[in-house]
């Protein structure tokens, strides 16, 4: 469990069955970061999936994904539970990873993610298309801004212009020019990302990060809807519930509404202005494939059913029972997990689930 400040304090736990406690609950991880690697119950002592997979990877994921990973576990599967704004951020690819300076990162692997959304999940994700940033942001009648957007316009690259100029702004500069683009979409809402700025704006007052904000694209994922956001695809997701899967990565560059440390230059060398997400709508059936976008993972659900049903997938997967119990099994052998439980499943086991939970399933690509 990662107890950030963004997060929730009872969502995760009612969703999992436990009482509320005393902090936030963000994120709970299933998987073998080294950072946070799940749990494992054992006879002879709990260990957990990182151990497991350091002392025997073959036995643990196969050989193959060992040669297509590098050696790294595959995968990284998250329920995320934002109550307000996660911070404006991007993630960089294999290649940005590797180039960067010592530090920059803390691995040195991409981090491609997609998100099942589990309630309505709001967020920021991509740039809008620039003819539409200079249709938007001039019609606010915000002369600093208007100029801002009228020199970018003239740059090689002016979306990542635009950025550069808005988040490098002198203190002072930047103060009034987020007093008057918050003044300017008070009382409008002809367009929804408005009233999500304002929103932030209570728990960010004065970031540089609400006007960037207005560069990117809003969207409200439908419980069941699927959203792919690539590497390089700047975004900040907002509030709801989700399951998220991505590449075995904690790599982050963040450039505003944060308290933690920001990158700038790091944050203008990864983004790519055009790198959107990919959405689609919750497929039809009790075996649900929500197709794969990249090589590094592939997400499936299982929806409830009293009749045993194949986990789809093949090589290593990551199970995650929610919204009530699931039951797996394998040849004689069989598991209850409650919502918010997980297993690991080794390549070639051929495992069934039934249940009045739901079943997802993070797969490799």
């Amino acid at each position: 469990m990662q107890r950030y400040d963004w997060g929730s304090y009872d969502a995760l736990p009612r969703l999992t069955g436990r009482a509320p406690g005393d902090q936030p609950e963000a994120e709970l991880w299933f998987g073998a970061h080294e950072a946070a690697p799940s749990g494992v119950p054992a006879p002879d002592g709990d260990t957990d999936l990182a151990v497991l997979y350091e002392a025997n990877p073959e036995a643990l994921v196969g050989a193959d994904a060992v040669r297509l990973f590098n050696g790294r576990f595959p995968l990284l599967l998250k329920v995320l539970a934002p109550t307000k704004s996660l911070s404006i951020q991007c993630h960089p690819s294999r290649e940005q990873a590797l180039d960067a300076p010592p530090g920059t990162y803390v691995d040195n692997w991409p981090k491609p993610e997609a998100f099942v959304a589990i309630t309505p999940f709001e967020a920021f994700a991509g740039m809008r298309d620039y003819d539409e940033i200079v249709t938007l942001l001039p019609g606010l009648d915000v002369p600093e801004l208007s100029a801002i957007v009228e020199w970018s316009s003239g740059q090689d690259e002016p979306a990542v212009a635009l950025l550069e100029a808005l988040l490098t702004l002198d203190l002072q500069v930047r103060n009034s020019l987020v007093r008057s683009v918050l003044g300017a979409i008070s009382d409008r809402d002809d367009d929804p990302a408005f009233a999500a700025v304002r929103r932030v704006a209570q728990d960010f007052p004065g970031d540089i990060g609400l006007v960037v904000l207005l560069t990117m694209t809003y969207l409200t994922a439908a419980p069941g809807d699927y959203v792919f956001v690539p590497a390089g695809c700047l975004h900040a997701y907002q509030k709801g519930i989700a399951v998220e899967v991505m590449a075995n990565s904690d790599n982050v560059i963040r450039a505003g509404l944060t308290s933690k440390a920001i990158n700038i230059p790091e944050l203008l060398r990864i983004v790519r202005p055009r790198s959107e997400p990919v959405r689609r709508r919750e497929p039809v059936g009790r075996v649900r494939d929500y197709g794969s976008d990249t090589d590094y993972f592939h997400l499936y659900a299982v929806g409830s059913g009293s009749e045993p049903t194949p986990i789809p997938g093949a090589g290593p997967r990551i199970v995650l029972s929610l919204l009530d119990s699931s039951t797996i099994s394998s040849g004689g052998t069989s598991l209850e997990l409650a919502s918010g439980d997980g297993a690991f499943l080794a390549p070639g086991e051929e495992v069934t689930v039934e249940g009045t939970g739901t079943l997802f399933v993070a797969a490799t690509g």
